[in-house]
């Protein structure tokens, strides 16, 4: 929040520049000082969700910040995610854990399906997609991430991370180019693992981190680039290596006592 407040102190006192977007629409995205708009709206989104569990009025606050910066930005994707948060605490957060787990099923059967589109047949089937009038929609909706993106993707051998370094602005591209198809299917499967070790009190957080992680992939580069969402984006993770170390305790204990 410190950061975010220093540099719009320094935009409005006019020590850093106002970089203006202006798209075929008609619509006009000021950076307000940083370099992109979708940054300072994604780090808003993430004061307004941490706000959320510190309490009200900071939620408040957070909130009019929120939306007076959107209309200076128009960050969509930070609007998806706002929106995404509050439907999760006002109707899934009320679901059963069963319903619940099945969420997360989907969300990780949906993500194996990228997954796959993106890399097998090099690309094959993406491009494939590109073609369709749905998909030349949303490529119009998604400011073309998808076919800038599928020029980097189609005819490459993606099981395995590449030494291309094209920042795509798509990161389900990002991540399949940076880490590979092998290791994303892994990180895949420890979800789908998660879903059945997780505890009772960690279950619906760990369906929120994905719900926003998962449905900000087709747009922003949030995996890495923008605190305190990636806080979010870890949680799963932090989940995942904590049960596995006290996995890995209790088996190596056992072994231990049945050798004595």
């Amino acid at each position: 929040m410190l950061g975010l407040f220093t540099l719009l102190g320094l935009y409005f006192l006019g020590f850093s520049d106002n970089v203006v977007y202006n798209f075929p629409n008609g619509t006009k995205k000021n950076s307000l000082g940083f370099v992109n708009p979708n940054a300072v709206g994604l780090i808003t989104t993430g004061i307004v969700i941490l706000g959320h569990y510190i309490n009200k009025k900071i939620e408040f606050l957070s909130l009019s910040l929120f939306f007076y910066i959107y209309l200076q930005v128009f960050a969509r994707t930070a609007l998806v995610l706002i929106s995404v948060f509050y439907f999760y605490q006002f109707i899934l957060k009320k679901l059963s854990d069963k319903f619940i787990k099945v969420g997360i099923t989907l969300i990780i059967f949906l993500s194996f399906l990228v997954i796959s589109t993106l890399i097998i047949e090099n690309g094959f089937y993406f491009a494939r997609l590109m073609n369709l009038p749905t998909f030349i929609k949303l490529d119009e909706v998604l400011s073309c991430r998808l076919s800038f993106a599928s020029e980097y993707i189609l005819g490459k051998n993606l099981l395995f991370p590449s030494i291309h370094k094209e920042n795509q602005d798509f990161s389900w591209a990002n991540l399949v180019v940076m880490l590979g198809g092998v290791l994303l299917y892994f990180i895949v499967g420890l979800q789908f693992f998660l879903v059945f070790r997780v505890e009772r009190k960690f279950l619906k957080f760990n369906f929120l981190c994905l719900l926003l992680t998962y449905s900000s992939l087709f747009a922003e580069n949030i995996v890495y680039a923008y605190f305190p969402i990636g806080l979010f984006v870890a949680f799963p993770h932090a989940l995942i290596f904590n049960y596995c170390i006290k996995d890995l305790s209790k088996f190596l204990k056992k072994k231990k006592f049945q050798q004595n």
